[in-house]
């Protein structure tokens, strides 16, 4: 089986809707053995002091100067060592805010610096940081780029250690040699997680840039599919996800618009809730992290399998509350944007939201009302309207009513209030 160019682009926009909804402009980092091979290599460290970094018309908003104290160097990059030592001091430029190497933000003071509370403010003096840095030509240092590069943390435990350093391993062999372990990790059930995920994303990367020939991309989309295929393989959703965007790129189109992709697919969304409480909240957990973020892409590939089962899905009320909101959501942007929609997806969500807004309680009232909102922002021709009909319009009232008691109440639910602000809008929304 051979990649086309045309299902690099899809895969490509596969991985990008598993990792949500972004601007275009929110890059994420290379993968960690794509660092190690472009020179780079680990530390830990914490932060010093801060200021703000310039440009040629003065302070910028985003920029840094951040002085760094080693705590360690974790793992030294493959070809040409860092010369750091624990307890040394280096100065890295990094930006923060949104899609910045450091994505969040602190709290400004008036003189252009940043407040001295730790928790709030991630430049903040004793913040900790697991750094990817590679020595400049010149001197000093530079950061790898892409959205949350940098990233923050309390404590670097023993395993992540571990898992950096055979990453690192990994990075020194020779090409052909990594692309064998590469495959061996990526099969062995036993290996460690964190490094089998390296392994899918770094064989999927090899096929989307171009790095990996004919037969090199048959054999790494064999070994892969024998993984899909075996049904003693008990991967978790995060594993099966990233399997997946691994072999879409590898095996082609013959592999992402197959049947069988498909069905494993909806299985996955599908499949029967436990019917233990913590165990079920565990299930809606791992469903919303991994597969159900991939559920509209797999409906542009296959829009009536995927509607005939969401509308099923909708029709039985199994599942929790949050569950049924996401598929309905789904189903929203299906008869919104797609090229023919089905008049049973309509039908089926007219069914859906009356009694939706009857039985939930505030935290899904509020995501029913994101939805209904949805369809009342949307405007032709980009989108069709999906507008609600009587009886959404009378259960929404309803809900409403409802949420304003139980903010009046003397113990009441959290998320009372922006229910009611959320319905409100939409309420508004239905009278203009």
């Amino acid at each position: 089986m051979t990649r086309t160019a045309s299902q690099a682009a899809v895969a490509a926009c596969f991985v990008f809707c598993l990792a949500g909804a972004a601007p275009a402009a929110r890059i994420l980092p290379e993968p960690l053995l794509g660092q190690f091979e472009q020179g780079y290599g680990v530390v830990e460290a914490v932060v010093t002091s801060a200021r703000p970094g310039k440009t040629a018309i003065g302070a910028t908003l985003s920029a840094y100067h951040v002085v760094f104290r080693v705590a360690g160097v974790v793992a030294e990059p493959v070809r040409r060592k860092l010369g750091l030592e624990a307890g040394e001091q280096f100065t890295l430029r990094l930006a923060v805010g949104y899609a910045r190497q450091i994505e969040e933000l602190g709290r400004r003071t008036g003189t252009g610096g940043t407040s001295a509370t730790a928790d709030k403010n991630p430049l903040a003096s004793g913040t900790r940081y697991l750094l990817t840095v590679r020595a400049r030509e010149g001197g000093g240092f530079e950061h790898a780029p892409g959205a949350g590069a940098a990233e923050r943390i309390k404590k670097l435990g023993s395993v992540r250690v571990r898992t950096i350093r055979a990453v690192r391993e990994v990075a020194a062999l020779p090409e052909a040699q990594r692309v064998v372990r590469l495959r061996a990790l990526a099969a062995a059930p036993k290996a460690d997680q964190a490094l089998r995920l390296i392994a899918f994303d770094a064989l999927a990367d090899r096929a989307v840039r171009g790095r990996a020939d004919a037969t090199e991309n048959d054999a790494t989309a064999e070994a892969l599919m024998a993984l899909w295929n075996d049904p003693q393989a008990e991967l978790s959703g995060e594993m099966f996800v990233r399997l997946d965007a691994a072999l879409c790129p590898v095996a082609g189109d013959e592999f992402t618009r197959s049947a069988q992709r498909r069905d494993a697919w909806l299985a996955r969304v599908f499949a029967a809730w436990p019917g233990e409480p913590a165990a079920r909240a565990a299930a809606l957990t791992e469903r919303e992290n991994t597969v159900l973020a991939g559920l509209l892409d797999l409906a542009r590939l296959h829009p009536k399998a995927v509607g005939e089962r969401v509308v099923r899905e909708l029709d039985a009320a199994a599942g929790p509350a949050q569950f049924r909101w996401r598929i309905a959501w789904v189903l929203q942007r299906m008869v919104q944007e797609f090229d023919a929609p089905r008049p049973e997806w309509t039908a089926a969500l007219r069914q859906y939201y009356p009694r939706a807004l009857a039985e939930a309680d505030a935290w899904v009232l509020r995501l029913l009302a994101s939805s209904l909102r949805m369809g009342l922002r949307a405007r032709p021709p980009a989108q069709r309207v999906f507008r609600p009909d009587a009886a959404t319009v009378e259960a929404t009232v309803a809900a409403l009513e409802r949420m304003g008691k139980e903010r009046s109440g003397d113990r009441p639910d959290p998320n009372a209030a922006s229910a009611v602000y959320e319905l409100t809008r939409v309420v508004e929304g239905l009278a203009e």
